[in-house]
């Protein structure tokens, strides 16, 4: 079988799988977690942002600045939005290079060395969309809907796209997909926070506040998909085609609510001159769990040779599908993180603010499960906040920058980041328009 190449209608499943794989990790929308961030200011300082939240961005960082005594009356943010893009080690870059071209061979060979050498080639993608979040003195509210995906795809799984069953050699060889995964979710909170200042001492320079907050949070589970590899092969000899990639997700005609539940975040902070010290615990209580009578399960079967071929793609009940699906999809849920930062703001141009942020436990996930960073505000005139952080996150480090344009109340910011992890590196970008907070 020298020299055999895959027959034609086989060869064409095989490039449809490949290519659905592909935009799996290229484009598709992906798995989601904590109340996200509505704030680009806080992007720009590379999300060292605990000790600085005020106003609407209080809500989702920290609702006891909502109690301090530089908290606006008002404030109100509309629709910013959040967007991650990220592949790795064959990145966004690389592919946009060969945009509607042919990828030379030396090329291809190159990156199949990258993703070898890495284990995998890896995906993450998503979005954070801020419908309204605001603030009337001490109260806060927020609405914000996310989407998070990661995509994990074996070795051989990007030989097989990159070269077919002739392989990198020229010459048909035995490829296996296992340790490949798809994991998509998208959720929906709501939440009101209350700050409330317990006591203040002082005043000017020298005054002290000392407050805490707490988020009641209502999560709706609008969509999860989970996949995983659990041996699909191409065999040379005898030539074959084995696609075993099971599949549970939310059945799409049960509507957006398929799954539910309230968190409650507490947090606390203290305020002295120039100085901020503060802590919050977010999901001190979750009690969010996906509806497993709206999952379904879909065997993701395909075999094809030079005689046969069949397939199972239908949807079955989820209490049909493979155990390692059921606890993955059991498993993501909301976990504790805790946060304590500091901010310092030694004259009145220049604010300095420093993270240390933990989550417990795996679950789902909107940021790395452990960050440590600091970022500085500069403003060489008033109206213009210069901004830069940098932070050690699992796996890897975040860069970031924004600028932003104060007008009286209209304020306008924007951000962007670059963020390594075991996850891969991710593109971030943000923009934001809010009156009466920064």
């Amino acid at each position: 079988m020298t020299g055999y190449r895959i027959p034609l209608p086989v060869g064409r499943v095989l490039t449809a799988v490949a290519a659905s794989l592909l935009g799996a990790v290229a484009v598709a929308w992906p798995l989601a977690a904590q109340l996200p961030s509505a704030s680009a200011s806080a992007l720009g300082v590379a999300d060292n942002f605990t000790a600085r939240a005020r106003g609407y961005n209080a809500v989702a960082w920290n609702p006891a600045g909502l109690g301090l005594q530089d908290n606006p009356g008002f404030s109100l943010a509309l629709l910013p939005v959040r967007g991650i893009a990220g592949l790795d080690p064959i990145t966004l870059s690389d592919l946009k290079d060969y945009e509607n071209q042919v990828v030379p061979n030396d090329v291809k060979e190159e990156w199949l060395q990258r993703i070898t050498q890495e284990g995998r080639q890896k995906g993450s993608v998503g979005a954070d969309v801020t419908g309204l979040a605001l603030n009337i003195g001490r109260l806060g509210f927020q609405a914000s809907t996310t989407v998070r995906g990661n995509v994990d795809m074996a070795p051989d799984g990007a030989e097989a796209m990159l070269f077919g069953n002739a392989g990198r050699t020229g010459q048909p060889k035995d490829l296996g997909f296992g340790g490949s995964e798809l994991e998509v979710a998208a959720t929906s909170t709501l939440a009101v926070s209350l700050g409330i200042p317990l006591s203040t001492q002082g005043e000017g320079a020298s005054a002290q506040t000392f407050a805490m907050g707490v988020t009641l949070k209502q999560v709706i589970g609008h969509f999860v998909a989970r996949g995983e590899d659990q041996g699909s092969a191409i065999t040379d000899d005898p030539l074959r085609i084995d696609v075993k990639f099971p599949v549970v997700h939310t059945d799409t005609d049960n509507g957006m609510n398929n799954g539910s539940g309230i968190g409650v975040d507490v947090g606390a902070v203290w305020r002295r001159g120039s100085w901020t010290l503060a802590g919050v615990v977010k999901n001190v209580v979750n009690t969010f769990e996906w509806d497993e009578a709206k999952l379904v399960y879909r065997p993701g079967r395909a075999f094809f040779d030079r005689d046969t071929s069949s397939s199972n793609f239908d949807e079955r009940p989820f209490a049909e599908a493979p155990q390692s699906l059921k606890d993955a999809v059991s498993d993501l849920k909301y976990k504790p993180a805790l946060a304590v930062a500091v901010a310092l703001r030694p004259r009145s141009a220049l604010t300095v603010s420093a993270d240390f942020r933990q989550q417990l436990g795996d679950g789902i996930t909107l940021e790395p499960k452990t960050h440590a960073g600091v970022g500085v505000e500069l403003r060489p005139i008033p109206i213009l906040p210069l901004r830069a952080g940098v932070s050690a996150v699992t796996g890897g480090v975040e860069f970031a920058g924004g600028v932003g344009l104060e007008l009286g109340v209209l304020n306008l910011a924007a951000a962007a980041a670059s963020r390594s992890t075991d996850l891969g590196t991710d593109a971030i970008g943000m923009f934001a328009l809010s009156f009466g907070g920064r």
